[in-house]
């Protein structure tokens, strides 16, 4: 793509996003899984009423904004919102990004995912208490089995992170799907993506220049995680990358042992793959079912 047409998806993204922040709406009932204020997330039931069937399992859903402290996850609430309206449970994770500190994010997906049980069987059991005592019969609502995760789906800096959710050895096996990821951070943090920012996470000064040694810790990065991966983790990933993207270029994952688990949509930008209003939504949604169910 040429620096015109770089600058032009550039700005064609800021408008997506400043549209979803705007059009965010309210939070789903948000219960927290430790104590600090980012370690909390947002659920949002399956609407079954709104014509589309109740999907096995919940999807935990992780926001992207290059781990900048700044960009939480207000802006990925229509995507929650619009996958429960497609028959999804959501989990929408929040997390902490502090610059220096990227255990802290990997801390909190690992203290999220041993959370969940709980916290999505207390729910549940909460919503079905709250049915009951609103039937004027008051026949109690089954609350049914246990509920189950059926995947996590990050964007941007939350595809990294579902990706090195899905591909870290000692963690249980889960299916993830990442969308416009920053599959590769060693090679994010060459080209300098977000300003730096994939820099500024790491621990490093975001204006520092970057040398073409510059490597993120193997245990972190995707990239290095997936090199060392076996074929049953491999195939629990997909990614999904617009062509058109101009914060994370879809070239980041070429020459990994990811790109196998490439679908690329034509002239989608970075944002178009969370955006209830994008074109290429439907599309989205079918590559997460086919995923998911595989």
């Amino acid at each position: 793509m040429s620096m015109v047409g770089m600058e032009t998806e550039a700005r064609r993204e800021d408008a997506a996003l400043e549209r979803l922040v705007n059009q965010a709406g309210p939070p789903g009932r948000t219960v927290s899984y430790g104590p600090e204020a980012d370690q909390c997330v947002e659920l949002f039931d399956a609407l079954t009423d709104a014509g589309a069937a109740a999907r096995d399992g919940w999807l935990v859903v992780v926001h992207g904004g290059f781990f900048r402290p700044t960009i939480d996850r207000v802006h990925t609430r229509a995507q929650a919102r619009a996958l429960a309206l497609s028959g999804y449970s959501v989990v929408l994770a929040e997390y902490r990004r502090e610059p220096g500190h990227p255990e802290k994010s990997l801390d909190d997906l690992v203290a999220l995912d041993a959370a969940l049980p709980q916290l999505l069987t207390d729910h549940t059991a909460a919503r079905a208490a709250d049915h009951t005592a609103a039937r004027a019969d008051r026949q109690p609502l089954d609350a049914g089995a246990a509920p189950r995760v059926a995947g996590w789906v990050g964007h941007s800096a939350g595809g990294a992170l579902v990706l090195w959710r899905a591909l870290t050895a000692d963690l249980p096996p889960v299916r993830a799907v990442a969308l416009a990821p920053l599959s590769n951070l060693t090679e994010a943090l060459r080209r300098g993506l977000g300003d730096g920012a994939v820099r500024t996470w790491l621990g490093g000064a975001p204006a520092s220049p970057t040398s073409a040694e510059a490597a993120a810790p193997e245990h972190i990065d995707p990239a290095a995680l997936a090199a060392h991966a076996g074929p049953e983790r491999l195939a629990d990933i997909l990614i999904v990358h617009g062509i058109d993207d101009a914060s994370v270029p879809a070239d980041l994952v070429e020459g990994t042992a990811m790109a196998g688990a490439v679908r690329l949509f034509p002239a989608a930008h970075h944002v178009d793959l969370i955006d209830p209003q994008s074109r290429w939504w439907p599309t989205m949604l079918a590559s997460i079912d086919a995923h998911l169910r595989g």
